[in-house]
């Protein structure tokens, strides 16, 4: 592995880890009224672009960290979904 390899898997898992923060306030205000759908959709869009970036390239640990990084979009979608119908 060399460096731009260690230093673009570092960034996605600060990306990553930005995502916490939302996640646990969503929980704890039983709410995500705050997200918009318009800043979801183009955040998936986003990771659907590096993924298919980072694959072709063969940077597979940042693709790893990107698709981390779509399960904690997935958890905040499904929390906006799952609030927005209580």
């Amino acid at each position: 592995m060399i460096w731009p390899d260690i230093v673009m898997m570092g960034s996605g898992v600060v990306f990553c880890a930005a995502l916490v923060p939302q996640i646990i306030k969503n929980y704890k205000q039983k709410s995500a009224e705050e997200i918009s759908w318009g800043m979801l959709i183009l955040y998936l869009i986003g990771i659907i672009i590096l993924g298919v970036g980072f694959a072709g390239l063969g940077v597979w640990g940042s693709f790893v960290t990107n698709a981390i990084c779509f399960c904690g979009y997935l958890i905040i979608a499904i929390q906006k979904i799952y609030y927005e119908r209580k």
